[in-house]
């Protein structure tokens, strides 16, 4: 396993490669259940295995609304580890660890289970019941600590300024990437470059060129982004436990903004009168899927106003998909007939 030193000394051995400001300069080795590849109970992964190019849906990166405040809270109440965070109680000027999480994901609209996530990675914060040292706290994200730099000496301390600083300088990437630009570190979409490990990596997409240039590292099963990854699923497992589809189709909605997807729309149930409904969207014979942990693979529905898209009846690791209001039956694929699925349907 690569310690933070030796990281820094590859930074410092290859800075032509380009460290971002946002190393992965851990200060402390990833804990051994964050190893542990992520799988479900039935031994096979729910959804995708790890694809270094591709890390995580656009969508889903910049979903600021894809947690609350209160998800964030009873997170650190209970933890996959099996014991409540030292996050749960820890205030900076009377404000929660949830609400610093929360504030800067809205502010900079990055998902505040990537900043979640990278809290974990980068220190093990979430991991710890006790309060560990200010040192580590100060350096919770990895953030401002430059290769040239090892002491982070222009890093914002604390909490809620690492964690502000992580959510600011991915939405610089992103802007960076939106503006046909590479990022500061040289990470484009569809354009090859080498990790620090090294490696060939070519993003498909902008959240996995912001995550290579913060930590240009994929280290699988070591660290890394594949870290990142491991960890992401095995939180969002967690999370969305009780939140089938969450802000993809076949989810639970109230209005055309909890479908977090291009064209997304909430679609009323009858039963409700229209006030709760399930995302979906128009399709002509295929619907996207998403990489995410609790969430079923999707089907182009016939319907008399045309294909809409629904989630099948289970998810990858064969857990019911359907929130209530919705059963499951079998519907006739969208200008092909003889393909009939069983969905998720009102």
């Amino acid at each position: 396993m690569y310690s933070w030193v030796a990281r820094l000394c590859a930074c410092l051995t290859l800075a032509v490669l380009g460290c971002s400001e946002g190393t992965d300069l851990s200060l402390t080795e990833p804990i051994p259940q964050d190893l542990e590849p992520y799988e479900s109970g039935e031994g096979k992964f729910d959804g995708y295995g790890f694809d270094p190019h591709f890390l995580i849906e656009d969508d889903v990166f910049v979903d600021a609304e894809f947690l609350s405040t209160d998800d964030l809270q009873v997170f650190f109440e209970a933890t996959p580890y099996g014991k409540r965070s030292f996050l749960a109680t820890y205030t900076v000027d009377g404000i929660s660890a949830a609400e610093m999480i929360k504030g800067a994901a809205t502010e900079w609209q990055i998902n505040p289970l990537v900043l979640l996530v990278k809290l974990q990675v980068e220190t093990s914060l979430v991991f710890e019941h006790e309060i560990p040292t200010q040192h580590r706290i100060d350096r919770a994200m990895g953030c401002g600590c430059p290769d040239d730099d090892p002491s982070c000496s222009g890093a914002p301390r604390g909490l809620r300024g690492q964690i502000d600083c992580a959510a600011r300088v991915f939405r610089a990437y992103l802007t960076e990437l939106q503006q046909g630009r590479q990022t500061r570190s040289g990470w484009r979409v569809d354009r090859s470059k080498n990790t620090l490990d090294p490696q060939s990596v070519r993003p498909r997409n902008a959240a996995t060129a912001a995550l290579y240039t913060y930590t240009p590292w994929v280290l699988t099963r070591q660290g890394g982004n594949w870290l990142f990854w491991n960890v992401f699923q095995r939180f969002a497992r967690s999370l969305l436990e009780s939140k089938p589809n969450h802000r993809f189709i076949g989810g639970a909605c109230v209005s055309d903004e909890d479908c977090q997807y291009a064209d997304g729309i909430c679609v009323g149930l009858p039963s409700t009168g229209g006030e709760t409904g399930f995302c979906s969207k128009p399709c002509e014979r295929t619907c996207p899927d998403r990489k995410q942990p609790h969430t079923a693979i999707t089907f182009c529905g016939a319907t008399d106003e045309g294909g809409f898209c629904y989630a099948r009846c289970r998810t990858q690791a064969n857990v019911n998909a359907c929130f209530s209001g919705l059963e499951c039956s079998s519907v006739e694929r969208q200008g092909q007939p003889d393909t009939v699925q069983d969905i998720c349907t009102p």
